[in-house]
């Protein structure tokens, strides 16, 4: 375990920029990524090496070329995590490995499980953000795997209210944006190419309150999605 305070601090404060830095400006990424793996290498480990290791290898894991690489570095990541010290990092760890990693390699039902578990731990250790991230990838794979729908309509009801409890806006206006998704495939809106919440169209209440151009690209590929496999191709081109 490395002993260096300042470097202890550096860790936390560029583990604090992993998730920032992939909704506004990805190209950080790999330079935090990197600089978190080459100070675990060189003063040993921190508890949020396993954050590097699995940051790192979801970047990796971009390219054809590097998925092989990325898997390898992801079961780096699982093996620290498990160390008592840095459990608190594994709803973080999960997004990265079971999210944008093993997904290339493994069946998806069985990430989709691995991140509904992840999606449970964030919320126990109040990582809000990652739990919402865990709960995003596990509906988008059960989707592509052919999950029961409206099974996947009522978990992310029940993740809903929980966010609400948690006061967490932006994870909760994410999982509304897949709620809504679910439910219009399941047929239980009046429009299914429409994304709505309470009466309320949910781009609206994003702009007023939120505004992140990350969110609005989730509500537009949503609703491109909607209106594709619901004949409506003119909407989904625009």
């Amino acid at each position: 375990m490395a002993q260096d305070e300042s470097k202890k601090f550096v860790m936390q404060l560029l583990g604090n920029l992993i998730l920032p830095s992939f909704e506004g400006r990805r190209w950080l990424c790999p330079v935090i990524s990197s600089r978190m793996v080459q100070l675990t290498l060189t003063h040993g480990r921190f508890r949020e090496s396993a954050v590097a290791f699995a940051s790192f290898g979801a970047v990796v894991s971009r390219s054809p070329e590097g998925i092989t690489q990325g898997y390898g570095l992801g079961k780096i990541a699982l093996s620290l995590v498990k160390r008592p010290d840095t459990k608190g990092h594994l709803s973080r760890v999960y997004a990265a490995v079971y999210g944008l990693i093993n997904c290339f390699v493994e069946p998806l039902q069985a990430c989709e499980e691995s991140l509904k578990y992840g999606c449970e731990a964030g919320l126990s250790a109040g990582d809000v953000e990652f739990a919402c991230a865990n709960a995003n990838f596990s509906v988008i794979f059960g989707i592509q795997s052919g999950s029961n729908l409206e099974s996947l309509a009522n978990q992310m009801s029940r993740y809903n209210e929980k966010m609400k409890e948690m006061n967490a806006d932006y994870p909760l206006a994410c999982i509304q944006v897949y709620e809504c998704f679910v439910r219009s495939l399941v047929g239980e809106t009046d429009d299914p190419t429409e994304l709505s919440y309470g009466g309320k169209d949910l781009l609206g209440n994003m702009i007023e309150t939120q505004n992140k151009t990350s969110l609005k690209n989730q509500y537009y590929f949503a609703r491109m999605f909607l209106a594709y496999v619901f004949g409506r191709y003119e909407l989904a081109a625009e």
